[in-house]
């Protein structure tokens, strides 16, 4: 439990990208210091204190993390530890064992600075998890193990304990073919158009409709389409921020999420994915992911919506038809 904790937590300073943060605060703060150097006069008194005065506060902010940053990947990772069925409590642990073996941990702590109280504050994140028992050994890790030592004795056999859970049964996709772009979709899923030349909505058979006009905002389903930004052409990022306050006009509760964007591929294009919240028409909290790409035409874009209880559901579905789209050559 104490190497998942581990794991969790490096994991959580990449899906917060914490090194991209730390590196651009680094050039930051020497810019600042070489404006500062000047303004006091190098050579002087004066100019050697402040030179002196911002080493050490740049060091202070620009070690590898900084301890906000340890706190904050201590945090998410004791949530993906207890998802993964694992007692949150035990990084802590880790992290109190490795202060206490010295020198061995100074290496560690040198870019990983303990933010202090690491096992209250995880303590107190678990009280706000859901309620659950952990065990030193979740199941599904020696089932894992287990079929892993087998896999390399005895040809593959499965584990006499194994759980076979059957497969899902296919599901069976249609084609949509527009002059733009394709794209596959579930046989029983309504298409129809969003009102221009090139777009379109999917949307589950059991989706309630919003309304009677296409225009209507969507329930649960996906929306295609270009757009054509007034500014930021040449640039994905700050298309698709335009392209987000365009929506946020009609729409006045979207939002970004925490998420961070992530770079994505769009049939072996480079495109962004944007996660954004929204209020459901149907009420609660609606998930939203935006992925967008440029086209000659503009800016191509796909909104994946569900109601956020429900979009774990529709996801694997939203990801295959993501995968199928094609552009003309």
């Amino acid at each position: 439990a104490q190497l998942i904790g581990v794991m969790a937590h490096e994991m959580s300073h990449v899906i917060l990208r914490h090194g991209t943060h730390e590196a651009s605060k680094a050039k930051l703060v020497n810019f600042t210091a070489v404006l500062a150097g000047a303004a006091a006069g190098n050579g002087t008194a004066a100019g050697e204190l402040a030179r002196l005065g911002l080493g050490l506060g740049g060091n202070s902010l620009i070690l590898k993390f900084s301890r906000d940053a340890e706190s904050q990947a201590d945090l998410l990772g004791a949530r993906l530890m207890a998802e993964a069925g694992y007692n949150p409590i035990e990084m802590a642990r880790f992290f109190e064992k490795l202060a206490a073996n010295g020198n061995q941990g100074l290496q560690f702590f040198s870019d990983h600075p303990n933010p202090g109280n690491r096992e209250r504050a995880i303590e107190a994140e678990i009280r706000g998890l859901p309620q659950r028992e952990y065990t030193a050994e979740p199941g599904d890790f020696a089932r894992a193990r287990t079929a892993a030592a087998l896999s390399l004795t005895s040809g593959g056999a499965a584990p006499p304990d194994a759980r076979v859970v059957p497969p899902a049964p296919p599901i069976a996709f249609e084609i949509f073919q527009g002059a733009r772009f394709s794209v596959s979709y579930p046989r029983g899923w309504k298409l129809d158009s969003d009102g221009t030349s090139s777009g379109v909505r999917i949307t589950p058979p059991d989706a309630p409709p919003a309304g009677a006009s296409p225009q209507d905002p969507l329930v649960a389903g996906a929306a295609f389409g270009y757009f054509s930004p007034a500014f930021g052409q040449a640039d994905l990022g700050a298309a698709t921020l335009e392209l987000i306050a365009f929506f946020h006009n009609s729409t006045p509760a979207l939002q970004l999420s925490s998420a961070p964007q992530r770079k994505a591929r769009l049939n072996g294009a480079d495109a962004l994915l944007t996660n954004l919240l929204n209020r459901s028409p149907r009420g609660g909290t609606e998930a939203d992911v935006l992925v967008t790409t440029l086209r000659p035409q503009g800016v191509f874009y796909v909104l994946c919506v569900a109601p956020q209880s429900d979009f774990p559901r529709l996801e694997a579905i939203f990801r295959q038809m993501l995968g199928s789209i094609r552009f003309p050559n």
